[in-house]
């Protein structure tokens, strides 16, 4: 997956594309 600034929340941690579409933000306390 390509980081990118996320929609929501910190622009400090890039997102990731589900497969629904939507964005999730990428936390220390979610790693990939």
């Amino acid at each position: 997956w390509t980081p990118s600034t996320p929609r929501t929340g910190s622009a400090s941690w890039p997102s990731r594309a589900t497969p629904t579409g939507s964005w999730t933000p990428r936390t220390p306390s979610r790693p990939t």
